[in-house]
């Protein structure tokens, strides 16, 4: 299986501490995020791992010669090129069989053979990591049921919720069939907020409550920055 990790953004909200490197070369427990996510994905048959990068790619190219051990293709984006259109530029390489994306600033810690298993047995071309949060809803993509059923209604981008009660965001992550290349459509510029609320119809649902670590903010990261372990890192 091959791995699309995205590094493109500039996670404004984290400011300052993203004025001068990327989200994903923050360290957490004394380790960047970008590290803690590889040496994850080390556990696994991964074929190749490609990272879209932008902002900051420089850092990013030189914390990778780091890194020699496993096989990352990286490649540089030209202005705000959005995940959908990083797909749309990457297709020849990963139209040949299902892949794994994921947004490279979340710390991930899931088995990654038991959901790809979990996504064929399924059947449907989109397979998306979600969790319960009360989290901020600015920061956060929901996905709603219709009553009674395990059929999606909606999905909302970063709704303007007051949250009163846990409700079912997606995670960041997702495995992709190659039939997603023909789903993207010219002014797609995002995955998950410009392709998947378009492909209902698509969509299996895998909850995972604990294995996604998330911090939105500036005042998030600097509780976890320095904890003792991952499992102490703050879940929303």
């Amino acid at each position: 299986m091959k791995v699309l990790m995205a590094c493109a953004g500039m996670n404004t909200e984290l400011r300052p501490f993203t004025d001068m490197m990327p989200k994903c070369l923050l360290p957490v427990k004394s380790k960047q995020i970008l590290f803690h996510n590889l040496e994850w994905l080390q556990k696994f048959d991964i074929d190749e791992i490609v990272i879209t990068t932008s902002y900051h790619h420089n850092q990013i190219e030189l914390a990778l010669r780091k890194f020699g051990s496993f096989i990352v293709d990286i490649h540089k984006q030209k202005g705000g090129v959005g995940t959908a259109q990083s797909l749309r530029q990457l297709s020849y390489k990963l139209d040949k069989e299902d892949f794994l994306f994921l947004q490279g600033d979340n710390l991930y810690n899931f088995d990654i053979e038991k959901y790809y298993k979990i996504h064929k047995d399924n059947g449907k071309p989109i397979s998306v990591l979600s969790h319960m949060t009360m989290g901020d809803s600015k920061y956060k993509t929901f996905i709603k049921y219709k009553n009674n059923s395990d059929k999606i209604e909606k999905i909302s981008v970063r709704p303007d919720y007051k949250m009163t009660r846990e409700l079912l965001a997606t995670s960041g992550a997702c495995y992709l069939s190659p039939t997603i290349f023909d789903k993207i459509g010219k002014n797609d510029r995002h995955l998950f907020d410009d392709i998947f609320p378009k492909q209902l119809d698509d969509i299996n649902v895998i909850v995972d409550n604990t294995s996604v670590q998330f911090f939105n903010t500036a005042k998030e990261y600097l509780s976890i920055a320095n904890t003792k372990g991952m499992a102490d890192i703050h879940r929303m």
